[in-house]
């Protein structure tokens, strides 16, 4: 409404949908992108990226939203003060995050909030709790899109008491990692603090990244590869390091249980099925790995590779 008006004041012509839907876009890129920074700068400005909340009010709750649940940004937890979730988008968000941490999201809005934040708020909720994902929604009586920290919430709380109150719960665990009930015995092999080993990432991009991490975490991947040329990239047979997501945060302590080197072309099924990837056959691999090598240079029908196995010894940070 005010950026309609604004226009207007200005002589400027009635923003269109599109436009608006362009400006909203820019400005949850904009969120993610700081978040991004933050992480991976995040010895700079002493933060623990293990601990961070992403939150906003109105158009910046909407924007730690889609930071967390579109682009799937790792938070301790998501904050949205009046900022509107759409429906569809919380149930699109929730199913491609089946099976995979997402965190916990508090909603506060105001009885006579915007219409659509009203509309929006309860389905939203419902939508969290049927996936069996934490959700709070908190509604301060009487109040429209603004109310003051000191606004009494329906559960007696202030929102400040409210928003202080989910906080202290989201970030005062120190993140641990947990044992995965088949590698147990490994335990009292690790190292006191896993933040000592050293740490890696698949691919060559965050998305990839990401993906392949997924994969090992689903139990479908356990193995990996690389260029001889690249080296031994620090591996070895018995030991553990941590694997990092797309955005350089620590997410499992891989242990690699074997390292042969053979060619591109001497690469058989059982290692291919094992690497985890598309339908896991021997001609999706070489595909796949030969666009993979053609993006860093390195590809040659007959290069060499390090081929590794490894197992998964620690999920960090899921309690």
């Amino acid at each position: 409404m005010r950026v309609t008006a604004l226009r207007s004041e200005m002589g400027l012509p009635p923003m269109e949908p599109r436009d608006m839907a362009g400006i909203m876009e820019s400005a949850f890129d904009d969120f993610t992108e700081a978040v991004r920074f933050i992480k991976t700068h995040h010895g700079d400005y002493g933060v623990d990226p293990q601990r961070i909340v992403l939150g906003g009010f109105s158009a910046g709750g909407r924007c730690a939203i889609y930071a967390a649940y579109g682009k799937r940004m790792e938070a301790s937890g998501v904050i949205s003060i009046s900022g509107a979730l759409m429906p569809a988008d919380a149930a699109a968000y929730l199913a491609r995050g089946n099976g995979l941490p997402l965190p916990p999201l508090l909603m506060i809005s105001g009885e006579r909030d915007l219409d659509y934040v009203c509309a929006f708020a309860p389905d939203v909720e419902r939508k969290f709790l049927a996936a069996g994902r934490h959700v709070e929604w908190v509604q301060v009586p009487g109040a429209n899109h603004f109310y003051s920290c000191e606004s009494q919430t329906r559960d007696g709380r202030t929102v400040f008491e409210v928003i202080r109150d989910s906080l202290t719960t989201w970030v005062s665990t120190v993140p641990s990692a947990v044992c995965t009930d088949n590698v147990k015995n490994d335990r009292q092999h690790l190292p006191m603090d896993w933040r000592d080993m050293e740490t890696f990432s698949f691919g060559d991009s965050p998305d990839l990244a990401d993906r392949l991490l997924e994969l090992v975490l689903s139990g479908t991947k356990r193995a990996t590869c690389w260029a001889e040329s690249q080296g031994l990239l620090s591996a070895e047979v018995g030991k553990m390091m941590v694997v990092l997501d797309g955005f350089g945060v620590p997410k499992a302590i891989l242990k690699t249980v074997e390292l042969t080197k053979r060619r591109f072309d001497e690469v058989d099924e059982a290692f291919a099925y094992d690497e985890g990837e598309g339908d896991r056959s021997l001609q999706y691999w070489r595909e796949a790995h030969e666009r993979y090598f053609t993006r860093l240079g390195r590809y040659a029908p007959d290069m060499m590779l390090w081929c590794e196995r490894f197992e998964l010894v620690e999920r960090i940070g899921e309690t």
